[in-house]
């Protein structure tokens, strides 16, 4: 499996990126949602919570 964002990088985006760790601002994210995926595929439903997740674009 694997992660990716999409978007233009502004000049907002480039200056928090200097003084926010992205891995560390995203990554319970993206934790929460692997367990939700693997939550769904162990239980055999093809829905995983989708009240959690956010599309790129709301970022």
């Amino acid at each position: 499996m694997s992660w990716r964002m999409e978007g233009e990088n502004t000049l907002m985006g480039k200056a928090l990126s200097l003084v926010e760790n992205m891995d560390t601002m995203l990554g319970r994210d993206f934790e929460k949602g692997l367990a939700n995926l693997d939550a769904a595929a162990r239980s055999g439903t093809q829905s995983a919570r989708a009240d959690t997740a956010m599309p790129a674009s709301a970022l």
